[in-house]
């Protein structure tokens, strides 16, 4: 007969497949809302949490109270507010675009576009030199 021995690996084969799973997951999130008005939400949501810890932690039931109203209903502000932004993460979802190699935001490019066309422009009209636009 087979004992449970045996597939004890399988187990730890198991954990190290989800840690891997969530460490990826966890990366491509950050890689997502870098350079987003999400970073400023998820160090506010950090500064929330931390303070709810430490009211738990040092019995602090007033203060333990409000930091639950402030994290219930505000998940549901968040909702509303970064709407758009769900949705777009949503549409990539289903696109299969969320986990692409390409991860900085096609806003981005554009406005590192701008600046260098900008820049070419002040180079070019200080030294009097004229260009050609296609």
């Amino acid at each position: 007969m087979f004992s449970l021995d045996e597939f004890r690996w399988l187990n730890y084969v198991g954990q190290i497949i989800d840690i891997l799973v969530v460490t990826f997951v966890v990366y491509k999130a950050i890689m997502i809302i870098r350079g987003t008005r999400a970073v400023q939400l998820v160090k506010g949501i950090t500064v929330i949490l931390a303070i709810w810890f430490l009211s738990r932690f040092f019995g602090l039931r007033t203060l333990e109270f409000l930091m639950n109203q402030t994290i219930t209903y505000g998940l549901l502000a968040i909702i509303i507010i970064f709407q758009p932004e769900l949705r777009r993460g949503l549409e990539q979802l289903g696109r299969g675009r969320l986990f692409s190699s390409r991860t900085i935001p096609q806003d981005d490019h554009v406005k590192k576009s701008i600046e260098a066309i900008i820049k070419a422009t002040s180079y070019m009209a200080k030294r009097r030199i004229g260009a050609l636009c296609l």
